[in-house]
């Protein structure tokens, strides 16, 4: 169950069903530095880049209120004029949420790209400039398996909409949205590690941190590994 919270707790009211050696999730009351709390307002708040490999990119965001919103991107030193839609809806078809989450598709590799973000038809940048990030140069991608699982929110209802986000120690930071059954898949095998920008090493288990926001505010912190991470049963 999902606590009704606005910012990342430090103590956890959520139950978290994962296959461990103790048969289940282990809390953990730690810091993620790319997690920002704060009161959402319409404006878009909480704006995280993640996903990124030689090719692609994912950025999310959120508002008080369902807004339509989408990205507008352009490689460094070009215009800022191609679109991209939230994950949500098909196409180029825009409607509203609370939270929202896109995926730019199609990138060069090894590229800096600039990008804005689009909410109710008004511009938001970083502060008079675009947003930025570089894609990685190709590289063969790991074998890591999948983290799948479920989100629930304390009422018992099924987190649809939610995102849950991801990071293995001193990787890019991962993200998806869950499934209108509640369902969730993130591959792990598109982190970066980030001193060396090649795709992380499967040689051994490593740790992952899980971070889940529902629309609603609901939040949970939480820590397992890539030997228990297949399925995560109910968030």
């Amino acid at each position: 169950m999902l606590e009704n919270k606005r910012k990342v707790p430090t103590v956890l009211a959520l139950v978290v069903l994962l296959f461990g050696i103790s048969g289940g999730i282990l809390f953990a009351e730690f810091s993620l530095d790319f997690f920002t709390g704060g009161k959402v307002s319409q404006s878009p708040i909480n704006i995280r880049v993640s996903n990124t490999t030689d090719s692609l990119t994912s950025v999310s965001w959120s508002t008080e209120t369902p807004t339509a919103g989408y990205i507008k991107y352009g490689l460094e030193g070009e215009k800022i004029n191609n679109v991209t839609y939230d994950d949500q809806v098909a196409g180029s078809k825009v409607d509203k949420f609370v939270l929202h989450h896109v995926t730019m598709r199609g990138l060069a590799p090894k590229s800096k790209y600039r990008f804005v973000v689009m909410v109710e038809g008004n511009e938001h940048d970083n502060d008079g400039k675009p947003y930025e990030f570089e894609t990685f140069a190709s590289a063969k991608v790991s074998q890591l398996g999948p983290a799948t699982g479920e989100v629930k929110l304390a009422n018992g209802d099924l987190g649809s909409g939610s995102i849950v986000y991801s990071q293995l120690p001193g990787a890019t930071l991962l993200s998806t949205l869950v499934k209108p059954d509640g369902s969730w898949v993130q591959p792990l095998n598109i982190a970066y590690d980030i001193e060396s920008g090649l795709p992380v090493s499967d040689a051994q288990t490593k740790n992952l941190n899980l971070y889940v926001l529902a629309p609603d505010g609901q939040d949970a912190q939480a820590l397992t590994d890539t030997d228990h991470d297949f399925p995560v049963p109910a968030i």
